[in-house]
């Protein structure tokens, strides 16, 4: 058996992982807690025979068992998430042989594990997607009146041409404005910030925004009123707001946790 680590937080007060928690990554066996100093990390035993590295190699290529582990995962975090004012999530599948090992990185880390623990204390992450419909944009924009028809055919055609790269220029310069007036509001609003590579999009959109923002409890009324104001503002126009969230801090915390090596 080995130890599976699931998150990071200060022992104090910390809930008892009861029946009414999620199974976790292995339903066979209780939740616990493995504790250093003020530390403690919540923890559940596994069988190697699915978590050393030739087993998780070949499980992570089974599409069903790693959707299942990677949920059960995060239900966990997410519900001593609820329960804490603090977390420092762990990266999915990080197995440690023996409680000593679990232990060993609470020590070796533990001036990094409190300063992230004080650093995202009372906050949460939130994922902000903006999509760019250019067409809908380009056909809102081209509702505005147009010129006379009383030029001849070939010329109008010309001109018509030239009006509407113009127009579809300045669309873009539009959607880029209206996007980081985006950013920068939430930015205000955030206590920290990152900003993702935008992703492709097959169905007429494009992303034009990915970011996270790490948000305060006592901010959090005024965030989702600026994200409705953003989505009536942007109603009909081609631009559409995906919010998700509240998260645990996951794209927050320093990585320096690392697994030892539970096939030795």
């Amino acid at each position: 058996m080995a130890y599976y680590l699931y998150a990071l937080c200060y022992k104090d007060a910390v809930p008892d992982p009861s029946s009414s928690w999620p199974p976790g990554v292995n339903p066979d066996e209780k939740l616990s807690y493995i504790c250093s100093g003020s530390l403690t990390a919540l923890v559940q035993e596994v069988d190697l025979s699915e978590f050393d590295t030739d087993a998780l190699a070949q499980n992570l290529q089974r599409t069903d068992w790693l959707e299942a582990k990677v949920r059960a995962h995060d239900e966990i975090i997410r519900r001593l998430f609820e329960e804490v004012d603090a977390v420092v999530p762990v990266r999915f599948c990080t197995v440690f042989r023996t409680g000593e090992g679990v232990k060993s990185a609470l020590d070796r880390w533990s001036k990094t594990i409190v300063a992230d623990l004080e650093r995202l204390r009372g906050a949460a992450e939130w994922g902000i997607k903006v999509y760019a419909n250019e067409r809908k944009c380009l056909e809102t924009a081209e509702q505005a009146p147009g010129e006379s028809q009383k030029l001849s055919s070939g010329i109008e055609y010309l001109r018509r041409k030239q009006r509407q790269e113009k127009l579809a220029r300045q669309v873009k310069e539009w959607i880029r404005e209206q996007v980081n007036d985006c950013h920068q509001t939430l930015i205000k609003l955030s206590r920290e910030y990152r900003v993702n590579p935008c992703e492709e999009d097959k169905s007429g959109e494009r992303m034009a925004l990915n970011s996270i923002y790490l948000i305060d409890q006592p901010s959090k009324p005024e965030w989702l009123g600026e994200l409705e104001k953003l989505s009536e503002r942007w109603t009909e126009s081609g631009l559409r707001l995906v919010v998700s969230g509240p998260w645990p801090p996951y794209s927050f915390v320093t990585p320096v946790v690392e697994q030892d090596e539970p096939d030795e």
